[in-house]
């Protein structure tokens, strides 16, 4: 999956949809964003859904007017594999995974067990698949 860095501004966005349990209307995003230009929140989303992180998944009619339903087209997850994917084929020769690993515990202290286990659980999980 090849997709376009997310700018400050869309990742706010996403990080909206990304926690919410079900489709979002412009208006609750809107509610829920820290950005001061809201008038700028519907470009932003036409932007993403051009982009492939944001789907319309329905409309429901509110006071009169049909609004569009937002939701997330790709996780989280996946956008940040798909980061760290670009980041390593482009520079497979310097990207170092032990450092990466080590950084990523060293910013997570409060986690790092917890995120070393999940590792754990993974390779162990998914050694021979």
């Amino acid at each position: 999956m090849k997709t376009k860095y997310l700018t400050e501004r869309e990742y706010e966005i996403m990080k909206i949809l990304w926690g919410s349990d079900k489709p979002m209307l412009i208006s609750d995003i809107i509610k829920s964003t820290e950005i001061t230009a809201k008038n700028s929140v519907h470009p932003m989303l036409k932007n993403l859904i051009k982009n492939g992180y944001v789907k319309v998944v329905g409309n429901i009619v509110v006071v009169k007017t049909s609004s569009r339903l937002y939701a997330p087209a790709i996780s989280l997850e996946d956008y940040v594999v798909s980061r760290i994917n670009e980041i390593y084929n482009k520079k497979k020769n310097w990207f170092d995974s032990k450092k990466f690993l080590l950084s990523l515990s060293a910013q997570n202290k409060n986690k790092s067990h917890e995120l070393i286990q999940s590792v754990k659980d993974f390779i162990e999980n998914n050694a021979y698949n």
